[in-house]
């Protein structure tokens, strides 16, 4: 990274002398630049992710090395923890030699935390992490993928919105002089994508509202438009369509303010954006490492995250789906530049003291001519009164005037010297470039190429300069409209796009290229500036990377249709072998001698195990295989099928069933009787020497339905509260209560199809408590 910023700030200067604007305007264009420059992060990520790197040290085996995560607590700590904790349980499963925590960090700590080095990676909103990189060399390594409505999206954007019977607004300008929420000055979703759309319709909101106030959260915001409160609120896409399903709102409340409608990418089929929205769509959070943080370290981090699949804890409790390479944040860029915020609040303004700074040689200059021409005036009309005191005056001017040339010929000689030598610098550094670059007129004639180029494209530079650029390197863009040319020469400021290249040697080279306006010194276009990455590389991980997913999606197909015909043909041999040593059995018992007998009872016992063992792996593999599909199932019905199953069991041990209200959910019946089954039978099998008292409790949650089975058992060390959801792990031994260790397994798996998760609290001789959680099933039909 440290490159990277040295070679954004060397174009900085090269900008300043290729486009020969004054002052101010090398200012701008410098800023410019340096965004431009940013596009080359997307390389420095495959190099520094994808390529291992030697590590300094190692983790000791004693103690693990503690990773800290800072993440934006937007809607306050508790709730940043109970989202992110499972992500750094997670990465701590899959990087065993750190122990990975969420630091919940606040608008106003977040900058601190990474100043102080307190944190090794951040996650916040694209906002922040703009500022951050600027000012502390953060490094974006992912995307986050939002989970909405059972998909996944990587933009987000914000709504404008007010009350539907306010018919005095219908547009942004009748915003004026009306009461405006937001969430936070620093919420990128809540405050400043509004803020840009305000102000290119020239609303000053801090001038032109009758009063601007914070909410800090969305509903609170939501809340105050919809008490009257106050006229005009905005927040980040998805928050009124979620807090509508939650029942807290009707979308016919409200007003959309300056509605838009986007097409998303061609990974959603270029759908529209599903949300209502009223301004530009911009990348989600990015997870970013911190300057300190060490690149192999990061690499692991990466590389964990992209496989980590949407079912898992650490998915479904942050409610994403998962990450994906980090996204381009030009847009972000763009928008605080243009509003003067974070990295680009305006710092320098011109001033009447600079401006005389800047010119008082010509005003000393200009006033010493006049004076000059005032005593050369005096000499005249006074030659004959004066002339010898006349010559004298004159011979001075004159001597003062010899010196003050010479003083600024000496001046001109050095002010060359160092524009010589800043040319110089700036070709060193332009052909030092890591990235390919051209200079194209509007005709199409290449002016100018660096090394890295020629090296690229495997060319001199005779054989590029003065030619046309499509006769150099011809490519699938060429003479058309997609052609950056023939797009910045349309009016676009920076056109990026990745294309195919044909090179002298017939090879074919695939690269991202970067296009800005090259101009005048009158500002007029008069071609365009070109940076080439070469990113074939980056497109062999992606395609590498999406073999193998498939790869391992279909070995679990397979794997999973192996264990049901495994464990269905295996029966027929088994039945067999049973029979006949049953056979033995009646014939023989008693015939032979006591070892035979014994012998006999071992089989007998042995086959039985054998055909419970296999029955139950059959009933495990059905579980998604023979599912059916999902449909609205009362949980009362449930609980009472499950309780007449289980009915003899209850009588001959007294138990004492009870139970919260039961809901109706969309689920598959048979799968949830089966489930309830096996969280009951366990509560009766291990109650100790106390008849049972079970207790079935239900609550809703913003996740979903949250069940209980609560009982006075004999419990179990917490410390085994994973091992015992695996398949065919007992805690006791089959002398001491039968079963083969399968029934959890069974009830996870369940749980799982339906999107939910499930967990156990227990203490030895205190009774035990399994939770599972059954989320909302409305895009879900076979589980």
């Amino acid at each position: 990274m440290f490159y990277f910023h040295l070679f954004a700030h060397f174009m900085t200067r090269l900008s300043s002398v290729m486009m020969g604007e004054n002052s101010c305007r090398s200012l701008s264009l410098r800023t410019i630049l340096k965004k431009a420059a940013f596009v080359l992060s997307g390389a420095a990520f495959f190099i520094v992710f994808f390529f291992p790197t030697p590590c300094a040290s190692t983790t000791s085996t004693a103690e693990k090395a503690i990773i800290k995560i800072g993440v934006l607590a937007k809607r306050g700590p508790e709730r940043c923890l109970q989202q992110w904790s499972a992500t750094a349980d997670y990465l701590s499963g899959q990087i065993p030699d750190y122990k990975f925590v969420i630091v919940p960090l606040s608008f106003k700590q977040i900058h601190e935390a990474v100043a102080l080095d307190d944190v090794d990676f951040i996650l916040a909103n694209p906002a922040i992490y703009v500022e951050l990189e600027f000012q502390y060399g953060v490094n974006r390594i992912l995307t986050m993928k939002n989970l909405r409505n059972g998909k996944a999206y990587t933009l987000f954007g914000g709504v404008i919105f007010c009350k539907a019977d306010r018919d005095d607004i219908q547009t942004l300008a009748d915003l004026k002089g009306k009461r405006f929420m937001a969430v936070e000055e620093h919420s990128f979703g809540g405050w400043i994508m509004a803020w840009r759309e305000l102000h290119r319709k020239r609303i000053d909101p801090y001038k032109d509202f009758r009063e601007l106030t914070f909410g800090f959260t969305h509903d609170n915001v939501v809340q105050s438009v919809l008490d009257s409160e106050t006229d005009v609120g905005t927040v980040r896409t998805d928050t009124l369509e979620r807090m509508a399903a939650e029942n807290i709102i009707q979308l016919a409340d409200f007003k959309i303010i300056n509605r838009l409608d986007h097409s998303l990418d061609s990974s959603h089929n270029n759908e529209t954006f599903p949300f209502v929205h009223s301004t530009n769509l911009y990348p989600e959070w990015p997870l970013a490492k911190v300057k300190g943080t060490a690149d192999e370290l990061a690499r692991q981090v990466a590389i964990a995250l992209l496989l980590m699949e949407p079912h898992t804890e650490a998915a479904q409790t942050a409610l994403i789906e998962g990450w994906t390479i980090p996204l381009n944040y030009q847009p972000v860029h763009d928008c605080l530049k243009e509003l003067q915020v974070g990295p680009y609040a305006a710092k320098h303004r011109l001033r009447l003291k600079d401006v005389i700074n800047h010119y008082l040689f010509w005003v000393v200059f200009i006033a010493v001519a006049l004076a000059v021409m005032l005593i050369v005036t005096a000499y005249v009309l006074r030659l004959n009164r004066a002339l010898s005191r006349s010559r004298d005056l004159l011979n001075t001017a004159r001597s003062n005037l010899e010196n003050r040339v010479k003083a600024r010929t000496r001046e001109l000689v050095k002010a060359e010297e160092k524009a010589r030598q800043a040319h110089a610098e700036i070709d060193h550094i332009f052909n030092t470039s890591a990235s390919g670059m051209t200079v194209i007129n509007n005709d199409y004639v290449i002016e100018k190429v660096n090394d890295t180029f020629t090296k690229l494209m495997g060319i001199t530079r005779q054989e590029a300069e003065g030619l046309k650029c499509y006769d150099v390197f011809p490519g699938l863009r060429c003479n058309s409209n997609a052609c950056p040319l023939q797009q910045v020469k349309n009016g676009k400021k920076k056109v990026e796009i990745e294309d195919t290249k044909e090179l002298k040697n017939g090879a074919e080279l695939t690269c991202m290229i970067t296009a800005t306006p090259y101009r005048s010194i009158d500002g007029d276009v008069i071609g365009i500036v070109e940076s080439f990455m070469d990113i074939s590389d980056r497109k062999k991980n992606e395609i590498a990377l999406a073999e193998f997913a498939e790869e391992l999606s279909r070995s679990n197909r397979e794997l999973e249709q192996f264990a049901y015909v495994a464990s269905h043909d295996l029966q027929e041999p088994l039945r067999m072998v049973a029979s006949y040593v049953q056979l033995l059995a009646r014939r023989y018992k008693g015939k032979l001698d006591e070892d035979a007998d014994e012998f006999i009872d071992y089989a007998v016992d042995g086959a039985n195990r054998m055909k419970q063992l296999i029955q139950d792996l059959l009933q495990f593999s059905r579980v998604t295989t023979k599912g059916k599909e999902f449909e609205l199932t009362s949980f009362e019905d449930v609980l009472k099928k499950t309780l007449n199953n289980l009915k003899l069991a209850l009588e001959d041990s007294d138990a004492v069933i009870s139970n919260d209200p039961l809901p109706s959910l969309m689920a598959d019946s048979s799968q949830m009787v089966q489930l309830l089954q096996n969280l009951i039978g366990n509560a009766i099998k291990f109650r100790g020497n106390k008849a049972p008292r079970i207790h079935i409790g239900s609550e809703k949650t913003e996740k979903g339905w949250l069940f209980s089975v609560q009982d006075n058992g004999i419990g179990f060390d917490i410390q085994y509260k994973d091992r015992i959801f695996d398949i065919f792990q007992r805690l006791h031994t089959k002398d001491e209560y039968e079963g083969t260790g399968i029934g959890l397994a069974v009830s996870k798996r369940i749980v799982e199809r339906h999107g939910g998760r499930i967990w156990v609290e227990s203490e030895a001789a205190r009774g035990t408590t399994f939770y599972f959680l059954i989320p909302p099933q409305k895009d879900r039909k076979h589980g």
